[in-house]
């Protein structure tokens, strides 16, 4: 629900979904919810289209270019947020991106842990006309003719604060190894005592390795999802689990054919499906066994 609600006010008018949540007429309320799933959906188009892109581009920056720094005319605002976002997970690197139309520039900074992203528009406020957000996230105004000169300030300000830890920044980390057969919910239950999540206390992320594939399958309307069927390698009895890749399938999918084994990271998720509670293991890396 909440990406659809969200949706109106990126790309529309919220007060759709406002009065969403206010109708008491079933009619009106379906005929707003269609709206808002069309919005939603042509929000994950234009964030796909600009992160597409905007990847095309970081292929051809330096390797070793410490923060991604784009623009185009073409970008919508509302979603330049989520196409930094995803760079930022991506590449492991502070990532600013921006809408232009020729005459300011409106963009959203998405930054990892180890670098104040806010800190660092603030040694540059002389260039924007507005700006504000805390370490990891912030929104900023200029004038399109300061986009070079911010590009090359902001790329001198990351760089001095370059430390081993923040180059690492794109490796994920677990921060533990958990068995399938821990892998229910009564773990999730137990993870519930450690929110609200947020900078400084991440999702926990785990590892399983040497999985078995069991089965697999490409969902969603691009096919870029990936949804696996997984067991442990070691345990041809064990209650297989639920695992669900978004943005994998491309790659991995033609990997699968002969059912290898995996190594995964994950977050651990619960849904409720036909009023039973179930897990999901949420991927976020993949790899074939080394054994």
């Amino acid at each position: 629900l909440a990406p659809r609600i969200n949706a109106a006010g990126r790309l529309d008018d919220a007060k759709m979904a406002y009065q969403l949540l206010l109708t008491q007429d079933p009619a009106e309320a379906a005929d707003l919810a269609a709206k808002l799933e069309a919005e939603n959906a042509r929000r994950q188009e234009l964030t796909r289209a600009i992160q597409d892109e905007a990847r095309k581009r970081v292929a051809d920056l330096d390797q070793d270019t410490p923060v991604i720094i784009l623009r185009d005319k073409s970008w919508d605002m509302g979603v330049v947020g989520l196409a930094a976002g995803r760079l930022c997970d991506e590449f492991g690197r502070p990532a600013i991106v921006f809408a232009d139309d020729g005459e300011m520039c409106r963009g959203s900074a998405r930054s990892t842990q180890h670098f104040d992203i806010h800190e660092i528009l603030t040694e540059v406020e002389d260039l924007l006309s507005h700006f504000g957000g805390h370490r990891v996230a912030a929104g900023m105004t200029m004038p399109s003719a300061n986009f070079d000169e911010f590009c090359q300030r902001v790329t001198e300000l990351v760089e001095s604060d370059l430390t081993d830890e923040s180059q690492l920044a794109g490796l994920l980390q677990a921060d533990y190894e958990l068995p399938l057969s821990r892998a229910n919910i009564e773990t999730v239950a137990e993870l519930a005592a450690l929110e609200p999540y947020g900078p400084g206390n991440s999702r926990p992320m785990f590892v399983a390795r040497n999985l078995r594939v069991l089965d697999y399958k490409t969902n969603g309307k691009d096919g870029r999802t990936l949804a696996m069927t997984l067991a442990p390698g070691d345990d041809p009895g064990a209650r297989p689990a639920r695992a669900v890749a978004f943005g994998m399938a491309p790659e991995w999918a033609p990997k699968l054919a002969d059912k290898p084994k995996i190594d995964i990271m994950f977050r651990l998720e619960a849904d409720e499906w036909q009023g039973q509670q179930r897990i999901q293991l949420r991927v976020e890396g993949l790899r074939l066994s080394k054994v």
